[in-house]
């Protein structure tokens, strides 16, 4: 974990941006093309900034100008690649669970921070670190 080994900002961020170049150089190409890698970066940073709220794929892709069936591709790259999760909407109807939007999260706070160029955790993010807890 960089944020407990590597003391300087510097550092860090040098150590989180070749972990992101990994991540979409070699580890993406495996498991899919990706035909723009700066759209796949704008929907990460995207992503990153709505960490805990409802997922809107068309919100995202309005945002990004990527086609909406690029971004729901991509995000769910993202989740079978294990950088962010998704928290079904919770109703007492179990039908309702299926039809309501989930929450987004990141699987890497840090990560997360780093793509959205924050310097703490805050709000969201904090959230975020609970729900890992209570997940492991």
């Amino acid at each position: 974990m960089p944020a407990l080994v590597l003391r300087d900002e510097r550092s860090r961020s040098l150590w989180f941006e070749n972990y992101v170049m990994t991540y979409l150089e070699r580890d993406l190409r495996a498991l899919s093309n990706i035909s723009s890698l700066p759209d796949f970066r704008r929907i990460m940073r995207v992503a990153s900034m709505r960490l805990g709220q409802i997922l809107n794929e068309s919100e995202i892709a309005l945002q990004t100008g990527v086609p909406q069936a690029t971004v729901h591709r991509y995000l769910n790259l993202l989740e079978i690649s294990f950088l962010t999760f998704r928290v079904p909407a919770y109703a007492v109807d179990r039908t309702k669970r299926l039809i309501k939007s989930p929450k987004l999260y990141w699987g890497d706070v840090g990560l997360a921070l780093h793509i959205a160029g924050l310097a703490e955790p805050t709000g969201a993010l904090l959230e975020n670190i609970i729900l890992q807890d209570l997940l492991c």
